[in-house]
């Protein structure tokens, strides 16, 4: 190592080489997926990496002033929605939409998957080397970092995951206490005020964090006046900055009273075992399940502490000569974990609701802060960096006065164990080949203006506005969270989106006025096309709103339908078909579940489109249990003999 030109390079070699070694082990197989463009693939099962690739698209036409940054027409349209309370993480969405000018939107977005990781534990080792004086105990606070959030689940979500800032601020705000240095009170107050553009719950720990520090070093140096000019410039520097970010929520009332009351009914408990057992690690899993007796289906796969964790904690608690320094970080240790317990407690299944926890009280006490944070699971992003910390200080304590190679060598293999402890399969998400050809069919479309409604619709479904990255087409359907109330009653004013979005199929039987009323709706708001999406889940709820619209495009995956098409569903019936639409309306026709229906035609010619009509028309108006078609040999029209189904 000695033939290193670079002098951060010889001094921090192992760091170096570790962090990404882990980062790239651990998220495998996202690294070798990052040279396969050919095939679409997310390092993660949710939906919050597509959410991020449309940030970026969003972003990159705010920059072109093609939109508005915290106003969209293009979602949700055409009434459009506020982006106020968006999750945004800026500096992602900046680097998404560069990296996407090189290679493969899914790739960029699994290689700043990666380089999160490695960010986040780039910057622990700073606060933890500082603190410990030990490099390769520091090395191991950096892997519990980076491992410690839950990467390995479903929330890999940029604006929760990049937690860098909060050991880089905690690192600077230390220094500029003990060292009396204003320069890194204002550097802390930057990497506090920055953090508001990467996520809000990340800008939300990091001041609770610097505010629990502050109040253990309050009762030896309150009558300093430095120590107050210190607090001083970190808040400065730090709403100087913030107040760019929170400055757009605060001013639209509207919807910021809407997101202040997302989680106000909510009561929710976690339960303690999720510290001690994890359920996704295929090697520990059952023993720990054996252990704890946990029952079957129960899974904890979030807030996991692990066991050589907590062995360096209990080390360091137990046998730090100078323990007053550890107090602090004990302290935030502490109280982040207790609020990542919910409202009141939860053991191995078992609810304890007359035990309240912190999280409860202080969401009573203090909605406006403590309430925002609807899903305990999120203070496990603020709870790491303490852990890491004391841990960092337990292997120090056992590492001291030891050979610089036994020191190394028993680093690596408590590395090696934190590694197994938290590993967990990614299994990823991917797109069936040819999911977006029909990008090209809409784009293709003469002289007219595409907007487009997604199906199966949900206000959460997030691939809708992956499609709109790939077209720029306005779309009926997004994803906003905190805002879901408001986008919904938008859906709901008309007949036919309101239906779709709870999964139904309006039929123009039931009110022909209404339905058409919502179809010409729909067209006078510029709408072009509908996308059913066959290959996502419940898509089949809606294959009936189809019955009578002749597909403008069909590959097997996705079927493009013309809005105005939708007229034809209101159509009557043939006239062959009229004895037995008569039949259906009346008293004899009523919904009868259970019970098997038989159509017989002697002699009038039925095409086999109209029974697949009539297929369709007695399954959406009835509860029938089965449908049989009988004719006689001139009475059927070249289709299959009959049909059945339950």
């Amino acid at each position: 190592m000695g033939k290193l030109s670079n002098p951060i390079a010889r001094k921090h070699w192992h760091v170096l080489l570790i962090v990404p070694l882990v980062v790239s082990v651990m998220t495998l197989p996202t690294l070798p997926r990052l040279f396969n463009g050919d095939a679409f693939w997310l390092h993660s099962t949710g939906t919050d990496p597509i959410l991020r690739m449309w940030d970026a698209w969003h972003i990159g036409k705010a920059l072109t002033g093609q939109a508005e940054l915290f106003y969209t027409r293009d979602m949700f349209h055409p009434a459009g929605a506020s982006l106020a309370l968006q999750s945004y993480n800026l500096p992602h969405a900046l680097l998404q939409l560069w990296l996407t000018q090189l290679m493969p939107a899914d790739s960029a977005t699994n290689l700043l998957f990666m380089l999160m990781l490695a960010f986040n534990g780039f910057c622990g080792y700073a606060l933890l080397r500082h603190l410990v004086k030990d490099d390769w105990a520091a090395v191991f606070g950096a892997v519990v970092i980076i491992l410690g959030i839950s990467f390995s689940g479903k929330r890999t979500v940029a604006d929760l995951i990049c937690i860098g800032t909060i050991p880089l601020t905690l690192y600077c705000f230390h220094r500029a206490c003990f060292e009396e240095r204003r320069g890194f009170a204002a550097l802390a107050g930057f990497c506090a005020g920055i953090t508001a553009f990467i996520g809000i719950y990340s800008f939300g720990f990091i001041l609770l964090s610097v505010a629990i520090y502050a109040v253990f070093l309050a009762p030896a140096r309150w009558r300093q006046p430095r120590f107050w000019r210190l607090l001083i410039a970190f808040a400065l520097v730090c709403a100087a900055i913030s107040v760019l970010r929170l400055y757009p929520m605060a001013v639209d009332r509207t919807v910021f009273g809407t997101g202040l009351e997302r989680y106000e009914d909510w009561n929710i408990s976690v339960d303690l075992l999720t510290y001690f057992v994890f359920s996704n690690n295929p090697i520990t899993s059952d023993m720990l399940h054996t252990l704890f007796n946990v029952p079957a289906g129960a899974r904890y796969d979030i807030g996991y502490l692990g066991y050589i964790n907590i062995f360096f904690l209990a080390f360091a608690l137990l046998f730090t000569k100078r323990r007053g320094r550890l107090l602090p970080w004990a302290a935030l240790f502490l109280f982040f974990a207790l609020m990542r317990l919910g409202d009141y407690l939860t053991l191995n299944t078992v609810e304890y609701p007359e035990i309240a926890l912190p999280n409860g009280i202080l969401r009573a006490a203090f909605p406006a802060l403590f309430g925002q944070i609807g899903v305990p699971d999120y203070y496990v992003y603020a709870q790491v960096s303490p852990l890491a910390v004391l841990s960092s200080f337990g292997l120090a304590r056992l590492l001291r006065g030891r050979s610089a190679r036994t020191r190394a060598l028993t680093a690596l293999i408590a590395i090696l164990i934190l590694a197994i402890e938290f590993y967990a399969p990614l299994a990823g998400k991917s797109l069936p080949d040819g999911a977006t050809a029909f990008v090209e069919q809409l784009k293709a479309e003469p002289e007219q203006d595409i907007k487009l409604i997604n199906l199966p619709s949900s206000s959460f479904n997030a691939y809708p506005m992956y499609i709109q990255t790939l077209t720029d087409f306005p779309i009926a359907h997004g994803n906003l969270w905190r805002l879901a109330e408001s986008t919904q009653r938008y859906l709901d004013r008309n007949l036919l989106l309101g239906a779709w979005r709870r999964g139904e199929n309006p039929r123009c039987q039931d009110n022909e006025a209404a339905y058409l009323q919502a179809v010409d709706a729909l067209t006078a708001e510029g709408f072009s096309h509908i996308a059913l999406h066959r290959w996502l889940r419940k898509s089949k709820l809606h294959e009936d709103s189809f019955f009578r619209p002749p597909a403008a495009y069909e590959d097997g995956l996705v079927s493009l339908y013309r809005v105005s098409d939708l007229r034809l569903n209101c159509l009557p019936p043939p006239p062959e078909l009229a004895g037995i639409s008569q039949f259906l309306q009346s008293p004899w026709g009523e919904r009868r579940r259970g019970q098997s229906l038989l159509s017989f035609h002697p002699r009038a010619p039925i095409a086999s489109d109209d029974f697949a009509y009539l297929d369709r028309l007695i399954k959406n108006t009835s509860d029938w249990g089965g449908l049989l078609h009988l004719y006689s040999s001139g009475g059927g029209g070249g289709g299959d003999s009959g049909s059945a189904w339950a």
